[in-house]
């Protein structure tokens, strides 16, 4: 501490300490308005999105105006990661407005912080009208999955429901609704229409029973790779279907595609058997690292 003090540089205040431990929380966002993101880049996507900083601090290069020099105990002192990165920023929180046009995501009970940040990122890269986040969903201000998204959070607009006013609202916008689960049609034979909604399912249950009833389709991959080879080359598959060798257009199916390969519609054994194979992470996202439950 003495020789912080000496570089000039200053321990959180206490009000400070106190906000970012809150911060943590759910309630504590919800109190502020306001989330914690930890990353000089991931703070540069939200900075460069138009969020407005409310506090930015590292113990490297300086951030922006009244950024804080701090040390890297100041902020293993109020962060959730295991390892934080060298900055860390507060967010006033920010309701995107949705897109005019296009398909929906829907996160239906997803509890697994890392399987919403990465399925943000996945929207994001789709360009979605909005996601649909539905009670009992994993809060999207929760550190691991912000972490998770890699500043994709804020560029995705956000819509939030209950179970019953997400069916009305995507019904209301005259959207066919493509529910994931292991008992459907394969994907090919779905009608993938411009609006469509797709809805993901909680890792451990799938679908709920009025999900299944309102939906229009009930979709699954599971049928698409006939064997083990087949899962495990699901990378390049994407890789082929984004860059266009295969002559089809990049659609919605690929979501499900990955989604359905790497996460919440796999069943425990043929997560545990599936390799998961090399990706680039700095431009695509990471949809082999879904997680399942139990």
């Amino acid at each position: 501490k003495g020789s912080a003090y000496l570089r000039g540089l200053m321990p959180w205040t206490n009000p400070q300490r106190k906000w970012l431990r809150e911060l943590q929380h759910r309630k504590g966002r919800e109190k502020h308005g306001a989330l914690v993101v930890e990353g000089r880049k991931a703070i540069a996507e939200f900075i460069t999105s138009g969020w407005k900083p409310l506090l930015l601090a590292t113990t490297g290069a300086s951030l922006g105006p009244d950024c804080l020099e701090v040390t890297a105990r100041d902020l293993r002192e109020v962060s959730s990661l295991d390892t934080p990165p060298d900055s860390l920023a507060v967010f006033a929180w920010d309701d995107l407005d949705p897109r005019p046009d296009g398909r929906v995501l829907v996160l239906d009970r997803v509890q697994d912080p890392g399987n919403a940040g990465t399925l943000l990122r996945m929207a994001d890269w789709f360009g979605v009208a909005y996601i649909l986040h539905t009670t009992g969903t994993v809060d999207f201000g929760n550190p691991k999955t912000v972490q998770a998204s890699m500043g994709s959070l804020a560029r995705v607009p956000v819509r939030y429901a209950t179970e019953s006013e997400a069916i009305t609202l995507l019904q209301s916008e005259g959207r066919p609704i493509v529910v994931a689960d292991l008992d459907g049609t394969p994907p090919s034979q779905v009608n993938w229409s411009p609006n469509v909604a797709l809805v993901v399912s909680n890792e451990g249950q799938g679908p709920s029973q009025a999900w299944r009833d309102a939906a229009t389709a009930i979709a699954t991959t599971t049928c698409v790779c006939a064997s083990r080879t087949e899962r495990h080359s699901s990378s390049s598959y994407v890789r082929r279907r984004r860059e266009g060798r295969d002559g089809t257009e990049f659609s919605f199916y690929d979501i499900l595609f990955a989604v359905a390969h790497f996460g919440a519609i796999l069943t425990p054994l043929e997560a545990k058997d599936a390799k998961q194979p090399d990706d680039d992470r700095q431009h695509r996202p990471a949809h082999h690292e879904l997680h399942l439950a139990g």
